[in-house]
């Protein structure tokens, strides 16, 4: 299969642009969970 130069930019942009997006997500659901947790403890929820 033959890419033109743009079309490899284009293709190294996108997955750029998801990479920083699975971070993003990652780190949100991280921040999720740790708030998560902290409202757990000062509830005394333990299962």
């Amino acid at each position: 299969m033959y890419q033109t130069v743009n079309d490899v930019k284009m293709i190294e942009e996108k997955a750029k642009k998801e990479q920083a997006d699975e971070k993003k997500a990652r780190r949100v659901v991280q921040e999720a969970t740790k708030t998560n947790l902290k409202h757990e403890n000062k509830n005394g929820s333990h299962k």
